[in-house]
C-alpha cells in the first residue's frame, strides 16, 4: 500500500527533487491526517 503513495507523490513533483521532497510530504500527510493510507490514497 505504501508504494502506491510514494511514486504517486515523486510524479507529482519530480522537479522538486523527487529523491527527498516524497518523504517528507508523505510524513507529513500521515501526521496531518492521522489516516495515513486514506491520505496517501488521496494524495
Amino acid at each position: 500500500m505504501t508504494r502506491t503513495g510514494a511514486p504517486g507523490l515523486a510524479r507529482r513533483a519530480p522537479k522538486r527533487g523527487a529523491r527527498r521532497e516524497p518523504r517528507r510530504l508523505v510524513s507529513t500527510a500521515a501526521t496531518r491526517g492521522g489516516n495515513a493510507r486514506g491520505r496517501r490514497f488521496s494524495f
